[in-house]
């Protein structure tokens, strides 16, 4: 009985894969990690500069109501909203950039083929 269960599990088995598949297997998955990993941590800048422009946003609605147009705090306020609008765009230029990048990283290198 347990010579008939070996041989059906020997049966079941595929061969094993060339070295140099595995090997070529584990570059693309290495690629593809850092490639996601280079674009989430875009994402999360870009989620994070978002954040910063609204609570400045809404930093400076507060103060306005608070002390009036020439308040320090509405001036800081405007002043850090106009930077992080600005490192916004930048960075969701350069988001797009990465992303592109590692697509073509992911989807055009030399072993993305053959596995």
């Amino acid at each position: 009985m347990a010579d008939n269960a070996n041989a059906a599990v020997a049966a079941i088995m595929l061969p094993p894969r060339p070295a140099w598949r595995c090997v070529a297997a584990a570059v693309v998955r290495s690629r593809r990690a850092a490639a996601a990993t280079v674009v989430a941590a875009a994402v999360y800048l870009v989620l994070a500069m978002l954040w910063c422009l609204v609570a400045s946003l809404g930093l400076r609605r507060f103060a306005r109501a608070a002390c009036g147009e020439g308040c320090a705090l509405v001036a800081g306020a405007d002043e850090v909203s106009r930077l992080a609008t600005g490192s916004l765009v930048v960075l969701a230029i350069v988001t797009l950039a990465v992303a592109a990048a590692s697509i073509c990283v992911v989807a055009c290198g030399p072993e993305a083929e053959k596995v």
